[in-house]
């Protein structure tokens, strides 16, 4: 009888043990995903400024795009205009 009582003991014991042991690997793999996301926060936030270059590249790049189109419309309004008056187009 005293055996089955000691290896009762045994039992539960390993029971709490393995238990606490459960609890501690996953608080350690739960503190290691938060850091993680703030490792990913972090690297994103690096991020931005290198977008806002790049979009401000862009935006010169399309300026001097929408300005050559604009004077292009101009001038081909001007053409003709003049064309409609009488005058003879050159080719």
């Amino acid at each position: 009888m005293i055996y089955w009582l000691i290896g009762l003991l045994v039992l539960i014991g390993f029971y709490f043990i393995s238990t606490y042991n459960f609890f501690v690997s996953t608080k350690a793999r739960i503190k290691a995903a938060i850091q993680e996301i703030g490792n990913q926060l972090k690297r994103q936030a690096d991020l931005i400024p290198n977008l806002e270059n790049s979009v401000k590249g862009y935006l010169k790049h399309e300026k001097g795009i929408l300005e050559m189109l604009a004077d292009a419309r101009f001038a081909s309004r001007a053409v003709w205009a003049g064309a409609g008056s009488g005058m003879v187009l050159e080719q």
